[in-house]
């Protein structure tokens, strides 16, 4: 039988760095997805899951054994997905105001031209969302975790993340009949 996350986490801090082995088999594509899903670039939700792990290994004293170990990952997920941002903004100011954002503009929309128009308006509507209804949804919806899970990593109670999501939903669901009744009328 395989071991839990928690058992395999808590061997890797314990000393065990063989026990990352099965943990990264398990959420290395979870967490490409994720930054994927959060509307980087596939090289960049690559080089971000690799983050992730390597600060886990770095991080691996401070696991608590009571912890869930997905909420932990996200957690560090979500910081690195942070750092990620503030360090492209920084670049940007320097960069050329056009130049690199042009560009990204115009694969996202090579992107959305080659998935289904549903898939596409769906996809938009989602990116429309604040960032913290958006990664709410993906947190509960794509990477399946439990409210309780995102309750903790949050630092809030289950019924404020349930509220959360009811209301991050109804949002979604607005821009998403807002973006196809556009593109059908």
């Amino acid at each position: 039988m395989a071991e839990t996350d928690e058992v395999l986490m808590r061997q890797v801090a314990e000393g065990d760095l063989e026990q990352m082995s099965p943990l990264f088999a398990r959420y290395q594509t979870p967490l490409y997805q994720f930054f994927r899903r959060q509307g980087l670039q596939p090289a960049e939700s690559e080089d971000l899951a690799q983050e992730v792990f390597f600060r886990v290994l770095r991080a691996r004293h401070t696991y608590h054994r009571e912890a869930p170990f997905r909420a932990w990952i996200y957690q560090i997920a979500r910081n690195v997905r942070t750092d990620h941002l503030r360090r492209a903004v920084r670049e940007t100011q320097v960069d050329d105001e056009f130049g690199d954002t042009f560009v990204a503009k115009e694969r996202r929309m090579d992107e959305v031209l080659q998935e289904s128009e549903t898939t596409a308006a769906l996809r938009k509507a989602l990116e429309q969302l604040p960032e913290r209804k958006r990664e709410l949804l993906l947190l509960s919806r794509y990477q399946g975790m439990k409210y309780r899970e995102i309750a903790t990593m949050m630092g809030c109670d289950v019924n404020t993340i349930k509220v959360r999501i009811h209301r991050s939903m109804q949002d979604l669901r607005q821009n998403f009949l807002a973006l196809t009744e556009r593109s059908a009328g």
